[in-house]
């Protein structure tokens, strides 16, 4: 039991030896923590905007605080390009409904900043209906994959 603790204690890290598991200031944290953070949609979402899609679906646009890198988590360090920034944030659609149903993502950022530029054009990517949103509505996949 103390090995297991040991290991949700620590920093993650993936085969190349570099952390995969981040926070809200993009700082590397530990497994237990990256656990509880990805488990909480609110306390992970950096910027929250409401707005009807062109169908007449009220939605919500989150930037949020992805927590798992999964290319760090899996790659080795040939296989990154240099000075590869981890994109630990990204910007996703929602049903603005009880379920918060997960209905599309667009782009990861690196930083906080550009997450928070990157929001409104999120926003105004799927207000105006340049961004596709998924055919079907769908539970929050464990990772989002993101453009």
């Amino acid at each position: 039991m103390e090995q297991i603790d040991d290991h949700l204690d620590s920093i993650a890290k993936g085969p190349a030896g570099l952390p995969y598991a981040y926070g809200l200031n993009a700082e590397p944290i530990t497994l237990r923590a990256a656990t509880e953070l990805y488990e909480n949609l609110d306390a992970r979402t950096l910027h929250r905007s409401e707005l009807r899609l062109p169908d007449g679906r009220e939605a919500v646009v989150r930037t949020i605080c992805l927590v798992f890198e999964h290319r760090l988590a899996t790659c080795v360090a040939a296989e990154l390009p240099p000075g590869y920034l981890p994109q630990v944030f990204g910007s996703a659609l929602y049903l603005a409904d009880e379920r918060q149903r997960f209905l599309g993502a667009l782009w990861t950022y690196g930083l906080p900043v550009e997450a928070k530029a990157g929001h409104a054009e999120a926003v105004d990517e799927y207000a105006s209906g340049r961004a596709s949103v998924a055919g079907h509505e769908h539970a929050m996949p464990t990772q989002p994959v993101l453009r």
